[in-house]
């Protein structure tokens, strides 16, 4: 183990190095060896992701506002990734509170989970949310917002805070 360690380390000292496992169809990318090196298993797409010392996650994201329509969701925009249908009528009386998380997320948030965000560039976005949806992979330390069209269409805000909520 000691000498695969080594060569690991000796490949990465070298730089960037690329690997494709033929018999799974699965690309690897290693950036470099470090002790603190994480992989992440997507399921997307049979999906490998190599991180490495990211900086730690201080539970702060960028907030997006979205809408249940074909042309920012998938050809269903009123069923969720968690399967859960999307109440047009309630969402326009604002009585769902939802959010779809980015997918590095997803391991510190789960499906059905209350949590409370706070948000200093519009407070009228702060409040406690349901987690019921994921968004595009290419988004990271991201959440988005429900909301019915004829309410709200718009809106991006950075250094937002998100947390478990427990009442």
């Amino acid at each position: 183990m000691d000498k695969l360690l080594e060569k690991l380390e000796n490949l990465a000292l070298r730089g960037l190095w690329y690997c494709m496992l033929g018999m799974f169809g699965l690309y690897l990318t290693v950036w470099a060896w470090k002790p603190s090196v994480r992989v992440v298993w997507t399921d997307i797409e049979d999906e490998v992701m190599w991180t490495d010392d990211e900086e730690p996650w201080d539970g702060k994201v960028t907030l997006t506002v979205y809408n249940p329509v074909t042309s920012q969701c998938d050809e269903d925009p009123l069923v969720t990734a968690d399967n859960s249908v999307i109440d047009l009528g309630k969402l326009k009386k604002n009585k769902l509170k939802w959010l779809a998380v980015s997918r590095d997320l997803l391991g510190e948030f789960k499906y059905g989970e209350k949590v409370r965000v706070t948000c200093p560039g519009d407070p009228t976005l702060s409040g406690v949310y349901y987690v019921h949806d994921t968004m595009n992979k290419r988004y990271r330390r991201c959440i988005d917002i429900l909301a019915h069209p004829e309410v709200r269409t718009t809106g991006k805000y950075h250094e937002v805070t998100i947390e478990s909520w427990d009442d």
